[in-house]
């Protein structure tokens, strides 16, 4: 294999990367909340941020005090409350909408509701999907250009071409490296940067907060 070891080490950091983001903002589940009150996620999150020349993606966050020595069962109710006022409240009552489209539509101050399900961003991220071979079976019932699945189709993409370089196919590795590219300036880079900056300002001592701010502490290392 031609490829350089660094550089199939960053594949499989950014395929960590963007899972781990993909499980912090979705509705919040157990799993996620253990992590969360052992450590095990902010644990992650500081070598992923050292592999990305970002080693203190963390510096200054009160994880301990605000998270931490909390039951899962507590932790969990305390993430869900947090996230459904961000997130899930009804109508304009939402402070930040976690989907593409209805983000770009509340961000530019327009009359009206916005549509979630069937939207133009909606359709493109369904193409990307097609393309990486993850389209959900649940497409038509949830908005697939919310911020969950545009990271997880992310970090899928990256998984795809580590598997592919693993097995030798160097050409395949590069056209996933490539969709990979196509994606993110199709989509995350179209509202996640602003989403992140939204959710700090409404949230800042939230879990999603935290991590917002952490993901754009990243990203501003540019090496994403």
């Amino acid at each position: 294999m031609k490829q350089e070891l660094n550089e199939i080490a960053r594949w499989s950091t950014l395929a960590d990367f963007y899972e781990l983001f993909g499980v912090a903002f979705s509705f919040p589940e157990e799993p996620l909340a253990r992590a969360v009150s052992t450590g095990a996620l902010f644990g992650d999150l500081e070598a992923i941020g050292a592999e990305l020349e970002c080693p203190a993606v963390l510096e200054g966050a009160n994880r301990p005090e605000a998270f931490a020595r909390k039951e899962p069962s507590e932790l969990l109710v305390i993430l869900r409350r947090s996230y459904s006022q961000l997130y899930l409240e009804p109508g304009r009552l939402r402070r930040v909408y976690p989907y593409e489209s209805a983000f770009a539509f509340a961000e530019s101050h327009e009359s009206g509701m916005p549509t979630l399900v069937v939207t133009r961003a909606a359709l493109s991220v369904e193409h990307f999907m097609r393309r990486a071979r993850a389209l959900p079976e649940d497409r038509h019932s949830r908005p697939v250009d919310s911020i969950e699945c545009e990271f997880g189709l992310m970090g899928t993409i990256w998984e795809n071409a580590l598997v592919s370089a693993s097995q030798g196919e160097e050409a395949m590795a590069r056209e996933w490296e490539q969709l990979a590219g196509e994606f993110k300036g199709a989509h995350l880079d179209m509202w996640v940067n602003r989403f992140m900056e939204r959710t700090v300002q409404e949230a800042p001592e939230s879990f999603q907060g935290l991590m917002a701010r952490a993901y754009l502490e990243i990203d501003r290392k540019g090496n994403l």
